[in-house]
């Protein structure tokens, strides 16, 4: 059976947790020689968010970062803002009642807001708690019979593929045996305390709906198509 991450995979993560605070996400990338799309994506499944030094950029940043969310807004300089007073003129859109203006092009992505507006949503925000704190009224208990009938529970693990292999390095998610079976007993457990409410007289417990990944000791499936497994010969 292989382990629950690859060699490379534990390489990359011990590297950033090493290294804390002293490199980006596109100097682990390069170090590695993987795009950082997987870096990111190994950051997020490994809650690595506080290990990497966050890329400074003063608001300006590439397409593909702010696609990944990696934007950093600043208030705009007096030559932003008469750039987009141009741009709403032009588009007849109100520029006083502006909240963030974000100025794309092929080369960049620039991100502005304006304080006013932010300041403006944050006593908004302080207005609309104070008022809940206001209404705020005290409820009878709600008390409910007791359940006593007898039950039929259905568990029900589909769709578990144990034996699929997927490489994180390759798909940005680590998937092997090992996890599929925590995943099952897991989420049978789950089920199980989630009902503990009512009575339970039988479980039924179907076998299939490709809780197998391959069908056949030639790892495929029933027509034929070969699989990517992992802890099967």
């Amino acid at each position: 059976m292989a382990n629950k991450i690859s060699e490379r995979t534990k390489k990359i993560v011990q590297h950033i947790t090493d290294s804390k605070d002293t490199q980006t996400c596109n100097q682990v990338a390069a170090h590695f020689k993987v795009s950082k799309a997987v870096i990111n994506n190994l950051v997020s499944r490994y809650d690595l968010q506080g290990f990497l030094v966050p890329i400074p950029s003063g608001g300006i940043i590439g397409l593909d970062a702010h696609s990944k969310g990696e934007t950093i807004m600043r208030e705009p300089t007096q030559a932003d803002l008469t750039r987009l007073r141009q741009i709403c003129e032009e588009r007849n859109l109100p520029f006083e009642k502006w909240g963030i203006f974000w100025d794309k092009t092929k080369d960049s992505s620039i991100a502005f807001y304006n304080k006013a507006a932010v300041e403006e949503l944050k006593n908004l925000h302080q207005e609309m708690v104070a008022d809940m704190k206001k209404h705020a009224p005290k409820y009878p208990a709600v008390r409910y019979k007791k359940v006593t009938d007898p039950h039929l529970k259905l568990i029900d693990v589909a769709d578990l593929h144990i034996g699929k292999l997927a490489l994180a390095l390759q798909t940005g998610h680590e998937y092997n045996v090992e996890i599929a079976t925590k995943r099952a007993h897991d989420g049978v457990t789950a089920l199980v305390k989630r009902s503990q409410g009512f009575p339970t007289e039988r479980f039924l417990f179907p076998i299939g709906n490709d809780i197998l990944h391959v069908d056949n000791g030639n790892n495929t499936t029933t027509k034929g198509t070969r699989q990517d497994v992992d802890g099967m010969a």
